[in-house]
């Protein structure tokens, strides 16, 4: 489009013919060219992107994600990178804003990154975070083997625009062949790396999404205790979230309690943490304290739609919205008040 910066888009892919036309779709007319790395597929994937015009790129997999995204960013030409997953997708209405967040975000040379919302569809809700997902050519690379990270110069700026990741929402078989990819991943690199907090964070979270909750207690608990002092505040808060609700899964309430309070005294707005909170209250039968807490939650939730801030955290209870309201009927209910 004439005027506007040009877009590339870079993938990696391994056998995703069930979801790579879905995302392709959704950027066939935003993006000046698409750039995908195949790691080894076996399916049509390979045939699909070619179809959409895509530059496909063969290269073996190495146990990294990041090394893989940074092989396919050598064969890109466009003046900024669009990265998504073959199971994602740009919602279909921000196709436009997208090219006008650029051409604004372009003539700010010391902008090199832009955070998009990411929305995690999956079976009872839906999961809302901000991610880098496009920066300037030339200045951003990836680190991390899991879960892995932009490493951009300059400033980023946000924008709400959408991507839709599905990711979450697969088969029982399929998810568990998911959970033993990545946690191995994570277990290699937190050997050679015992220090590195964005990593336990996310073996917790591994551990916690995956319903092992005995493991889940056992990381977290550790991680906090030895490594505290080196985490971010998004590190603290996410870490402390999933310890806290793997407890409360487990039983152990008091613990739980503590965990959210202590978050709660510093980031008195952080919505999954509000809901494990009143979920908390209400299995210790303390139902007016979880209506005030469920309250609170969708005080936080309605200001979070009517002003989004800015997050690097995983905001699990987004779409909770329902069942904050089925709780504070059921615990009036229980209380005698209906």
């Amino acid at each position: 489009m004439s005027g506007y910066p040009t877009l590339s888009l870079c993938m990696i892919v391994r056998d995703e013919e069930e979801f790579l036309p879905k995302c392709l779709e959704s950027v066939k007319d935003v993006v000046d060219e698409m750039v995908i790395v195949d790691t080894g597929s076996t399916d049509r994937t390979v045939e699909i992107a070619r179809a959409y015009g895509a530059k496909v790129y063969h290269h073996p997999w190495q146990d990294s994600f990041s090394e893989a995204r940074n092989y396919g960013l050598q064969f890109a030409k466009g003046d900024w990178i669009l990265q998504l997953d073959a199971d994602e997708e740009l919602a279909r209405e921000d196709a436009p804003i997208l090219k006008e967040v650029l051409r604004a975000v372009d003539k700010v040379p010391e902008v090199n990154a832009i955070f998009v919302a990411i929305h995690n569809i999956f079976k009872g809700g839906v999961a809302k975070h901000y991610f880098q997902r496009i920066f300037r050519r030339g200045h951003g690379h990836y680190e991390g083997i899991v879960h892995n990270q932009l490493v951009y110069e300059g400033f980023a700026t946000t924008s709400e625009i959408k991507v839709y990741h599905y990711g979450y929402d697969l088969s029982p078989e399929r998810m568990e062949r998911k959970f033993l990819r990545t946690s191995g991943l994570l277990h290699r690199h937190l050997e050679q790396h015992p220090e590195d907090t964005f990593s336990w964070s996310n073996l917790v979270r591994v551990y916690r999404s995956w319903k092992k909750f005995e493991k889940a207690v056992e990381v977290g608990e550790d991680t906090i205790e030895r490594l505290r002092d080196k985490m971010s505040t998004s590190q603290w808060q996410m870490i402390a979230y999933d310890t806290a609700y793997s407890h409360m899964m487990l039983g152990d309430l008091d613990r739980a309690e503590e965990l959210c309070e202590e978050v709660l005294e510093d980031f008195p707005r952080n919505l999954d943490v509000l809901f494990t909170l009143a979920a908390v209250r209400m299995k210790q039968e303390r139902h007016q304290e979880a209506i005030e807490t469920f309250r609170k939650f969708l005080r936080a939730r309605k200001e979070e739609y009517r002003r989004p801030r800015f997050s690097y955290l995983v905001v699990d209870s987004y779409g909770f919205e329902d069942r904050a309201w089925f709780n504070i009927g059921e615990a009036y209910r229980l209380m005698g008040q209906l």
